[in-house]
């Protein structure tokens, strides 16, 4: 797991208080990634084992923080619109479920999965 001693070692610039704030934030992205593997005994060996990886991953998560933010609140301010055509007017609105996810988060995640060995982004069970 990144803490604020590994943040600033891999170049961050954010205050302990903001990167605390920027990490609990994106955490529930993280954890969608890893199908929610931190719930799990065997966490403990996950993180020594594949440290460095989740630490890059969290890394990436937290520097996009404020990106994904302002994405969020694009998407709050836009009454749902997911889309628009006009190929002569189509629209499509976002159902508000909780799985719906801006672009930013999106791309995010792609990127941390691109990071993050099989192990811990496959829903079949591990090597642990």
């Amino acid at each position: 797991m990144l803490d604020y001693r590994g943040y600033l070692n891999r170049g961050g610039t954010m205050t302990e208080t903001q990167f605390k704030r920027a990490l609990g934030s994106v955490m529930p992205l993280f954890d969608e990634v890893t199908c929610h593997r931190r719930k799990l005994p065997e966490w403990s060996f996950l993180d020594d084992t594949f440290g460095d990886e989740i630490a890059d991953a969290q890394m990436l998560l937290v520097e996009r923080q404020p990106a994904i933010e302002r994405a969020k609140g694009q998407q709050s301010d836009n009454g749902g619109l997911a889309s628009f055509d006009n190929g002569i007017t189509s629209m499509s609105f976002r159902d508000g479920a909780t799985g719906s996810y801006t672009v930013a988060e999106t791309r995010a995640m792609e990127d941390i999965r691109a990071i993050l060995p099989i192990d811990l982004i496959s829903r079949v069970g591990g090597t642990w």
